[in-house]
Parts: C-alpha cells; sequence; structure tokens
C-alpha cells in the first residue's frame, strides 16, 4: 500500500477509559516516538538514520534491536518504508496518531491546499518554499490546472519526480480528458 491510496478508519466517539494496547517494549516505543520526532521534522528519514536513532534511546537499545523493531513498525503500518529505504508516517500513524502529533510538536506541517497536518506528502522542490500538499490533494489541485505550478505561489514546477511517476500520470489523464470536455463542450445562447 503506498502513498495516495484511501483508507477508512473506525473511531469511536465514548470515552470508555479504554487504553492504547501495544505490543511493544517500551524502549521500542521510545525509539518509535524518536522517530515520529525525526519525521515530523524533515517528512521521512533514511533508513540508515533511522537504524542511528536507536544510539539516542536511553539504556541501551542496539542497532539490531532497532532494525527488528523498525520492521515490526512498518509490518504494523505504524511507518512506512519506501522502495529507496526512506521512512516516513505510515497510514496507522496518520490515522491514529494524527491529532497526537498536531498537539504534541509546534511545527507540524500542514498541506497548502486542505490546511490540515501533512504527515505522509509531497513537497515543493524549491527549499526556501513550504509548499507541502497530500497526494490526493496535489492529486485534485493540479488536476485542474493546466501546470504544475506550486500551491503556495513560488511558480515552481512539480516534477514526475516531485509527484511521483503515478501520480503525474494521473494528473496528465485528467487534464486530457478536462481539455477533451472543454474543446467538444457546446454552449447554448439563448
Amino acid at each position: 500500500r503506498g502513498l495516495g491510496d484511501v483508507y477508512k478508519r473506525q473511531v469511536s466517539t465514548q470515552s470508555t477509559g479504554a487504553r492504547f494496547a501495544t505490543g511493544y517494549r517500551e524502549k521500542q516505543l521510545v525509539y518509535f516516538r524518536t522517530i515520529i520526532e525525526k519525521c515530523v521534522q524533515s517528512s521521512s528519514i533514511s533508513g540508515i538514520d533511522a537504524l542511528n536513532v536507536a544510539e539516542e534511546i536511553p539504556g541501551g537499545f542496539t542497532k539490531k534491536e532497532a532494525g527488528e523493531t523498525l520492521t515490526q513498525l512498518v509490518d504494523d503500518h505504524w511507518l512506512h518504508r519506501s522502495d529507496d529505504g526512506e521512512i516516513s508516517f505510515g497510514v496507522r500513524s496518520s490515522l491514529e496518531l494524527g491529532a497526537y502529533i498536531e498537539e504534541r510538536f509546534e511545527e507540524v506541517p500542514m498541506c497548502t491546499v486542505c490546511q490540515s497536518a501533512a504527515l505522509r506528502s509531497v513537497h515543493c522542490p524549491t527549499r526556501q518554499c513550504s509548499g507541502r500538499t497530500h497526494l490526493r490533494c496535489a492529486r485534485a489541485w493540479f488536476s485542474t490546472k493546466d501546470e504544475s505550478l506550486c500551491p503556495m505561489g513560488c511558480n515552481a514546477t512539480w516534477t514526475m519526480t516531485t509527484l511521483g511517476g503515478k501520480l503525474s500520470r494521473e494528473i496528465d489523464a485528467a487534464r486530457r480528458e478536462r481539455q477533451r470536455a472543454q474543446a467538444n463542450n457546446v454552449h447554448v445562447v439563448e
């Protein structure tokens, strides 16, 4: 499952006093929390950097333990590992920890289009620009535009590399369809 897939969740609206149950040990949770902090700062970290986080865990946490925990967190969808080894928020973190992350961290990146937390997102290729969007928002935004210019207004072009090949092809197809519909549109004058 990748970035841009649609997920549904069920949320309890009643406070039952139930606590979050987990099969993770305390040091694994500290490791996970540290990874979250690093991902909030830069949206993703390299797999090597994720393993090196083990050195920051009080009381000792080996790189072997970090690797095993990282694999478990990815398997449980708390974290996502891209094809090139980058570690970012998994769908489960986005769904279940979004409110906690927004409350806990002052500078959570926000989606330029929908203004909600952009924990899993694509960002403007211009380093000075803070433009960032969810893939679903990028799809909706760029599909209605003739060019893939940054929604923040810096005029940087968001390329296939920025958006990813699949999304870029979807946007191009939606643009062609829109142009076809405009070309075939018959205006009735009353």
